[in-house]
């Protein structure tokens, strides 16, 4: 069994997102809810919880408000907001999930099951310094979270050569020669990986501008990458790809 708490300000929200769990969820106990950072604080010292059900707008500070604050061990958190469009680099960076209202089945159960396969201390221990950085005002991130059926890696950005798209999956290619196949779309990595130097040459890659071993040009237009990787530039990316390599 699982104990979840939701915090969150709206009382409709609350009480739907509870129904929902106890309908679907038998083994998760809702042991609270909250409809402020004050009581949210309270009620997770009270419970340790191990899922989190926050909202991110909320009378007497935000929900990364309240994140900042927790202690050891840090419950799995599940972003359940109206408002996305400040938070989704943060949450994915972090590998954790971010739900928009009106909140589907769907999208709850899989966030839901990323949550228990991610209940664990040391798992616990690395979202919570990922998060940290990716929250920290003053602090630019630097890595990022990647679920796989073994482990949980965290990977630097500047580790990342390139994104390849294989259906709804994305294998990301790393400087040390390895191969880290993640369940996120090529788009999702877009967000993730939104420095300057990285650059989607391709409906299909998205590559680090800083591996361009060379650019070919003839029969079209391919990067030449470490180990020999060779990938397709679009015929619409090849002038920005060109400005953007000049510009480094």
């Amino acid at each position: 069994m699982y104990k979840a708490c939701i915090i969150d300000d709206e009382n409709n929200s609350r009480e739907v997102l509870e129904l929902m769990i106890s309908e679907n969820h038998p083994e998760i106990t809702i042991s609270g809810t909250a409809s402020n950072i004050t009581e949210g604080m309270e009620l997770i010292r009270r419970h340790q919880p191990d899922i989190l059900f926050l909202d991110v707008e909320m009378p007497g500070g935000s929900g990364f408000d309240l994140v900042r604050q927790l202690q050891e061990p840090l419950p799995q958190i599940i972003f359940c907001t109206a408002y996305g469009h400040y938070a989704i680099k943060a949450i994915e960076c972090s590998a954790l999930a971010y739900l928009l209202k009106p909140v589907s089945s769907q999208k709850l159960h899989e966030a839901i099951e990323k949550a228990r396969m991610k209940s664990n201390p040391l798992q616990r221990s690395l979202q919570r310094n990922v998060l940290e950085e990716q929250l920290s005002p003053a602090k630019e991130p630097t890595r990022f979270l990647i679920n796989t059926v073994e482990d949980t890696k965290v990977i630097r950005f500047d580790e990342v050569v390139c994104c390849v798209a294989e259906s709804n999956y994305t294998k990301i290619h790393l400087s040390d020669g390895s191969k880290v196949l993640a369940s996120k779309t090529l788009k999702d990595f877009e967000t993730i990986l939104y420095q300057p130097h990285f650059f989607r040459i391709h409906h299909s890659y998205l590559i680090n501008l800083n591996y361009i071993r060379r650019i070919i040009k003839t029969d079209g237009c391919m990067v030449e990458l470490p180990d020999n990787v060779m990938l397709d530039v679009s015929r619409t990316k090849r002038d920005e790809l060109m400005q953007k390599v000049a510009a480094l």
